[in-house]
């Protein structure tokens, strides 16, 4: 666990090499042809660990669900809009779209500092 943690006030944090390998452990111990519940719970850990290697171990649940929310909502709106976009300019202003939502929804989940700490961004003042 990393040392740099208590700045968020969430516990430490998982270091990358720990992330990688539960990663990887979570993956390897999956079914070779998961279901899609099997999937979703394997998405929904895999999220948990990023935000503890990002945020910390301790992060509130509540705000871990609601960060969840927002990235299914996401996923379910790139996933049924994707098809519709015939030409790359269009596809562009898409994404862009969604990912202004997407880091407004975190946002109001989030301090500065976490959010940050989220995106891998540096403190600015």
């Amino acid at each position: 666990m990393q040392s740099r943690d208590e700045q968020l006030g969430h516990g430490p944090r998982i270091t990358r090499a720990e992330f990688e390998e539960r990663i990887t452990s979570l993956y390897e111990r999956g079914s070779s042809e998961p279901s899609e519940d099997e999937k979703l719970s394997l998405m929904r850990k895999e999220f948990d660990y990023i935000i503890d290697h990002r945020l910390g171990v301790n992060f509130p649940e509540v705000r871990r669900k609601k960060l969840w929310e927002i990235r299914r909502k996401t996923d379910a709106s790139v996933a049924k809009n994707l098809f519709f976009f015939f030409s790359r300019s269009m596809l562009e202003f898409f994404t862009a779209g969604i990912a202004d939502t997407l880091l407004k929804d975190y946002r109001e989940v989030l301090t500065k500092k976490e959010f940050n700490a989220f995106f891998d961004l540096k403190d600015s003042k």
